[in-house]
């Protein structure tokens, strides 16, 4: 175990050198073809920052070697069978091999030996939040006009509010982890201001009119009042203040405004997504349950008809990549990181964490979320529920700067 109070500033600098090339890409360029090279050069930068950062002081243990062999050989099956059965391989699937072992390295194997204090770790969260009030002021200033077309909305999946990000889902899961980032800040010091990000944080959340991030932000809220202190008594009053606004809702056009956009329960309730996990789950079948690649998977299903680049839910992205040896080991992963940060003196970090953790599961199964890959938004989970928790587990306390109680 080592001390290092500046892989919060390693981890800074990571996201915004991730985030840059989509800003550029998406609203400078105005094309998606320099997201490669971009992402290249900024992922260049987060190698660089995180092992400046370690100083080559880097500690790790036979358990930890084992772990990166094992996702390796977990990789690299798939690619052995494309070659056994004659199917015509995606090399993007070579590169992502090696990106993934990487980003395992950088951001689980090291981070679990890194111990950090707790102003460092405000400081990486504040950067996110401070980041997601940008985002929202942009859209809300930028996107005023389409804002205002909601309240009359026929169909809400026309709508294109995305700040600046490359799209709306991008943009409202990062909201979704600035919002858990915000709730970290909550649990180490109270501030008035931190209620006002909150607000702005769901206004921005329900302008995408994502299902998913809705649902993601009401499970963490659920998640934290069950778990805080005084439960019963906080979730009564909670009952309540809902059960009197559902009776207000009621008597208006609110509810079925929010039944239709928000839930819409009807016959496109799945957005194609059934389709979408049906040709995941015949790949997933010829290719004897083991994965054969991402990318390849994706060009299969594309010659067999399918519309979209990825299956819409990170549970079949991942059985089409590894197979059923990936999902297996991802929920190990996860499986130690929760343990591990159960360890943590603050338990009110390791109840957001918890919190968050579930509806991570949920949203996942809706949304084509990574860990390990290479994007932003693949990057962003990485660090949020696999590095920050591992973090919050070696964390200590020390007195802070003026101005940080």
């Amino acid at each position: 175990m080592i001390e290092n109070n500046r892989i919060g500033k390693a981890l800074i600098i990571s996201l915004c050198s991730m985030l840059a090339p989509m800003i550029i890409a998406t609203r400078i360029l105005n094309t998606s073809a320099a997201l490669v090279p971009l992402y290249a050069l900024g992922y260049i930068i987060t190698i660089f920052a995180i092992m400046y950062a370690l100083n080559n002081k880097i500690i790790t243990n036979k358990f930890g070697m084992y772990i990166v062999v094992l996702y390796f050989v977990i990789l690299i099956i798939p690619i052995i069978v494309d070659l056994i059965l004659n199917i015509k391989l995606n090399y993007f699937d070579l590169i992502n091999v090696i990106i993934k072992i990487t980003n395992l390295i950088l951001f689980f194997v090291l981070m679990d030996h890194i111990k950090i204090d707790e102003h460092s770790f405000i400081k990486l969260m504040n950067v996110v939040v401070i980041i997601s009030i940008f985002a929202c002021l942009y859209s809300f200033v930028f996107e005023f006009r389409e804002i205002l077309t909601i309240r009359n909305i026929a169909n809400s999946n026309t709508l294109k509010i995305r700040s600046f990000f490359a799209n709306r889902n991008q943009y409202s899961a990062f909201l979704i982890v600035a919002f858990i980032a915000n709730t970290y800040l909550c649990q180490l010091y109270k501030k008035k201001y931190q209620f006002i990000v909150y607000a702005i944080q769901v206004m921005g959340i329900l302008t995408t009119f994502s299902r998913a991030a809705f649902f993601s932000i009401v499970i963490i809220i659920c998640m934290i009042l069950l778990q805080a202190q005084n439960t019963k008594k906080k979730f009564v009053i909670a009952s309540l203040i809902l059960f009197i606004g559902l009776v207000i809702l009621l008597g208006t056009d609110v509810i079925t405004y929010i039944s239709k956009n928000y839930i819409r329960m009807d016959s496109s309730a799945d957005s194609g997504r059934f389709t979408l996990w049906k040709y995941a789950w015949d790949i997933f079948k010829d290719s004897c349950f083991l994965g054969v690649g991402f990318y390849t998977g994706a060009d299969i299903a594309m010659e067999r008809g399918m519309g979209l680049t990825q299956f819409h839910s990170m549970y079949f992205d991942i059985l089409v990549d590894g197979g059923i040896l990936e999902i297996i080991f991802l929920i190990c992963i996860f499986t130690y990181t929760y343990q591990k940060c159960k360890k943590c003196k603050n338990h009110k970090l390791v109840h957001v964490y918890r919190a968050s953790l579930i509806a991570f599961i949920f949203h996942a199964t809706v949304e084509s979320l990574s860990i390990f890959a290479l994007s932003y938004s693949d990057i962003l989970y990485t660090i949020f529920y696999i590095s920050v928790p591992l973090l919050i587990s070696n964390m200590y306390k020390r007195p802070y700067k003026q101005g940080v109680k």
